[in-house]
């Protein structure tokens, strides 16, 4: 049974991406299963990303069919079980996190499939509260957040007035003002924390719902691969408050100025840390305006991760 899903999709094959290898290995391992069928679309997507997979270097071919059947033998025996799916593959222009979907009249399951990569999303500082945490935007908590962080930059406006491009300021001076908008962002963290729908959305900003990674972890130096599942389906893995905000202080890098973190602990013992930069070269000296700030949103080496599969 094939279905038609959309209109026809563009040739966004990526024939040196193995990530894109990855996903048509995989779907390919599900479309042999009796009980699965391909749509129109993850056919052409199939047939796009032939190229890709005979690209690949032979040992990560043999990495990714090994990863292959470990994930469709997951699938089958935790999903499928004995009810019969249609298989679909997304595309560029379904902006969502997942890469393959299974569906029938009944449920819709949606999985992520990366190669060395956690795909995570960044949030910004000033968006924090609204943005990330789910406030309104303009409202009474948005508005605190971003009035403080407004207050730093414009202090910090007024004291190096004189500079235009973050490159050319002091180690002490960068290092200072990304510690004044970081301890800004923790007030507001703490504040909230012990409200779950707060701690709820940011985790979801951060992760994404609603879809099951399976993350494919391969390294050139040896032939082991690890293949990790993590299931942030509503329900699963949600926590209900923000159990511990911390700041910490990275290390100068020869001229380079050290890095402040946040390091945002979950009730359901998943961890991020928040790393601040500047998101451009240049200085904005209109007052009562952000500057360009972001965060980098990684899993934090202590976190909880996902079951490995074997």
């Amino acid at each position: 049974m094939f279905l038609q899903t959309g209109g026809p999709i563009r040739n966004q094959s990526k024939e040196a991406d193995p990530g894109a290898a990855l996903e048509a290995i995989v779907a390919r391992k599900l479309i042999s299963l009796e009980l699965i069928n391909p749509t129109t679309r993850c056919i052409q997507k199939q047939d796009q990303d032939t190229a890709a997979i005979s690209r690949l270097d032979p040992a990560l071919k043999q990495k990714f069919e090994k990863a292959g059947m470990l994930i469709a033998k997951l699938i089958l025996k935790r999903f499928i079980v004995d009810d019969s799916f249609c298989i679909d593959r997304t595309d560029d222009r379904d902006d969502s996190v997942e890469d393959i979907v299974l569906f029938n009249e009944l449920q819709r399951l949606n999985f992520s499939i990366k190669h060395n990569n956690d795909s995570i999303k960044h949030n910004r500082p000033f968006s924090l509260i609204s943005n990330a945490m789910g406030f309104e935007e303009g409202g009474t908590e948005d508005q605190d957040h971003r009035n403080r962080l407004i207050k730093v930059c414009d202090d910090f406006r007024s004291n190096n007035s004189n500079v235009s491009k973050f490159s050319d300021l002091e180690i002490n001076t960068k290092e200072n003002l990304y510690f004044e908008l970081i301890t800004e962002c923790k007030i507001s963290l703490d504040k909230y924390s012990s409200n779950p729908i707060a701690a709820q959305n940011l985790f979801n900003f951060i992760v994404g719902k609603d879809y099951i990674k399976i993350k494919v972890l391969t390294n050139k130096k040896d032939n082991d691969i690890s293949v990790i599942y993590e299931d942030f389906r509503e329900g699963f893995i949600q926590p209900n408050g923000i159990e511990k905000v911390e700041i910490y202080k990275g290390s100068r890098k020869a001229d380079k100025a050290a890095s402040w973190n946040l390091r945002v602990e979950f009730d359901n013992k998943y961890i991020f840390t928040h790393r601040i930069h500047n998101g451009g070269s240049a200085i904005s000296h209109k007052n009562q305006s952000q500057l360009n700030m972001k965060f980098d949103v990684k899993f934090d080496s202590n976190s909880k991760r996902g079951s490995e599969l074997t």
